[in-house]
């Protein structure tokens, strides 16, 4: 039994579609309930505790390493996969990619007309991005920000919590990175085959569906930040 938290755009998908191609392992993803595996929010959501126990007994059922990324459960959810030794992990990103993963995504939300509220924090920034000027794009760009942001400095204020941090620039292009990932979160009961490796890193195997196939800059992608004598949020 194995737990990666992330907070998104950091290919989870592509993760956790990998690790359940690998003969003995089965990861869910984006649920906290599971084995019907509805989208976060559901009525059938299970507490960290509830949804430790189900993967303990999904395995016992299924004879195979169950594991799940991107739940989004707090911090707490460490002391139950402690009381099985099981392996609590992070996936993490390069803040600036994830931020434009992100802006891509809240972007596709809104034309799609699937809405979301903004918090007084993202408002403030985005004048601060825009002045009395502000568009709409600079109100998703602070949103993405944001969300990134406050998600990197939970982790690193709790980074003794974690058994492992994982690189996504490292778990999508690393044949061995990854394997010695699965073999570690399997606790050395499901070793990739070379098979498996090539089909899981095949040309065809798509990585990132946020960002799209254009390739920008890091600098290009950000705007210019004014000066301001401390944070707006």
């Amino acid at each position: 039994m194995f737990y990666i938290e992330s907070n998104g755009f950091s290919a989870t998908t592509f993760l956790a579609n990998a690790l359940s191609s690998i003969a003995g392992m089965h990861s869910y993803h984006g649920t906290r309930s599971i084995p019907n595996a509805q989208a976060l929010g559901s009525k059938d959501d299970l507490s960290a505790v509830a949804f430790v126990d189900k993967m303990l007994e999904l395995e016992e059922q299924e004879n195979k390493v169950i594991g799940a990324i991107h739940s989004k459960f707090n911090i707490d959810i460490s002391q139950s996969l402690l009381q099985h030794s099981a392996p609590y992990a992070v996936a993490v990103r390069a803040p600036v990619s994830r931020i434009r993963s992100c802006h891509g995504w809240a972007r596709g939300k809104f034309e799609r007309g699937q809405f979301f509220q903004f918090s007084t924090n993202v408002l403030g920034l985005a004048y601060q991005i825009g002045g009395l000027e502000v568009s709409f794009d600079d109100l998703l760009f602070a949103f993405a920000a944001l969300h990134i942001i406050e998600f990197d400095v939970g982790i690193h204020k709790n980074l003794s919590k974690f058994d492992k941090v994982y690189q996504m620039e490292r778990y999508t292009t690393d044949k061995n990175y990854f394997k010695e990932m699965a073999v570690y979160l399997s606790a050395g009961r499901c070793v990739p085959s070379e098979d498996e490796l090539e089909a899981i890193f095949s040309a065809e195997n798509k990585v990132n569906s946020h960002t799209g196939k254009d390739f920008v800059s890091e600098e290009g992608c950000l705007p210019s930040f004014p000066k301001v004598s401390k944070p707006c949020w």
